[in-house]
């Protein structure tokens, strides 16, 4: 796997893509500083770019790349290696050249600002820690994608649609249910909810930890009362590690199977 892994990573990290991945955070991030100024309030608009943006590159970057390298993938099974090794380390591969240019695109600008001498610190730390965990959920969810539909198109559709659903059409349906049940305790539901969508679960750890609770009135003294304390921060790694265990289980399980 470890070969696998190096070429893989190599490969990734000289794309241009990933490269223009990187410096779309890296021009975002740095505009939002020059514009803003205020560390609290980048990280807020920072979060909204963490929350979607990642997501939506992850998928396509990952659904392009995934094609790509089927054809080669195919040939490597020829020889005498592990299915295992050679499909998980493509995934680490492409999991890790997110992340890196996800952390050089929007770490340089902070550093560079000075955050790291700030109040700010500790929320810029979380929205790099759910940023991190979202390339690691939706790297899986497109090589899952990839090797699960044949046709290009057909894989590029679904991964759009399953981040349409997460990150816009989860919150209408989420919003829906609170004003039909808004008479019934909805404190347990929105725990539950929660962990049924990584978009949302990252939303709610930065909610907890930014200080912006106060601003969403009653669902954010709820949020803060619970996912606030050590017990809630658990129950948040819970449900990541329930979203980085089911795609790569599933695209593995695929893979196993797949006749090349």
């Amino acid at each position: 796997m470890r070969k696998i892994l190096q070429y893989g990573f190599i490969d990734l990290l000289r794309s241009k893509w990933m490269m223009g991945y990187g410096i779309v955070f890296f021009c975002l991030t740095s505009t939002i500083l020059y514009l803003i100024g205020d560390f609290k309030q980048v990280i807020i608009s920072m979060m909204y770019l963490v929350l979607y943006l990642i997501p939506l590159l992850s998928v396509i970057l990952g659904i392009m790349y995934g094609y790509q390298i089927r054809e080669y993938i195919a040939w490597v099974l020829s020889h005498p290696v592990s299915r295992k090794n050679v499909f998980m380390g493509y995934y680490l591969s492409l999991s890790l050249v997110l992340i890196i240019y996800f952390l050089i695109g929007m770490g340089i600008p902070f550093l560079i600002a000075g955050v790291l001498h700030s109040t700010s610190a500790d929320a810029f730390a979380f929205l790099l820690i759910a940023g991190i965990v979202l390339c690691f959920i939706f790297s899986g969810i497109a090589l899952w994608v990839v090797f699960g539909f044949d046709h290009k198109l057909l894989g590029l559709g679904m991964g759009l649609l399953i981040w349409l659903g997460m990150a816009v059409l989860y919150d209408v349906f989420f919003l829906i249910a609170v004003i039909a049940y808004q008479d019934y305790p909805l404190e347990i539901f929105a725990i539950v909810a929660s962990m049924l969508n990584p978009v949302d679960l990252s939303r709610i750890l930065l909610i907890a930890h930014l200080d912006l609770s106060a601003l969403l009135g009653y669902t954010g003294a709820v949020i803060k009362s619970f996912f606030g304390t050590n017990g809630g921060l658990i129950w948040i790694c819970a449900g990541y590690l329930i979203w980085l265990i089911i795609p790569v289980w599933r695209y593995m399980h695929i893979t196993s199977k797949k006749d090349f």
